[in-house]
């Protein structure tokens, strides 16, 4: 139980770790500095389209009609509105903080599904059988 109790904490602090860029505060800031408002546009830019479109930018496609076309057929919005909303200023030092945000977003995701302990292939084998691993230091007696 002590061992679930650490990867939970640990989770928890993933999560808090990835909440800023998650919640695209400094997506939304690169995103509006080359004047692209594609937060008008999509409610959450980490949904699926949005996702989608800021990856290709990344990938150094900047055609507006052309990211249109990633738009979800749930999305409110026409692609003629989504192409409006991303024509801005394509700077090289605001896609590489954009470039870069997103790379934490999918660090952090990639550490939190190793971290997760779903199952107990992801737990320590000495959580999982009960006894401590050979090669470990045995532990102090409780006091």
């Amino acid at each position: 139980m002590i061992a679930l109790r650490a990867y939970l904490r640990h989770r928890a602090a993933l999560i808090q770790h990835r909440a800023p860029h998650t919640r695209s505060v400094h997506m939304q800031k690169a995103l509006q500095q080359m004047n692209l408002q594609l937060p008008l546009v999509l409610s959450d830019i980490m949904g699926e389209t949005g996702q989608q479109i800021i990856r290709a930018i990344v990938a150094g496609e900047c055609d507006p009609l052309t990211l249109a076309h990633f738009r979800s057929p749930n999305c409110k919005f026409s692609e003629d509105e989504i192409a409006k909303a991303l024509t801005g200023t394509w700077q090289s030092k605001h896609l590489f903080a954009l470039k870069q945000s997103l790379e934490l977003v999918d660090f952090y995701t990639r550490q939190l599904a190793s971290a997760t302990p779903n199952s107990s292939a992801n737990l320590p084998p000495s959580s999982r059988v009960g006894r401590r691993p050979q090669n470990c230091p045995p532990s102090p007696k409780p006091r």
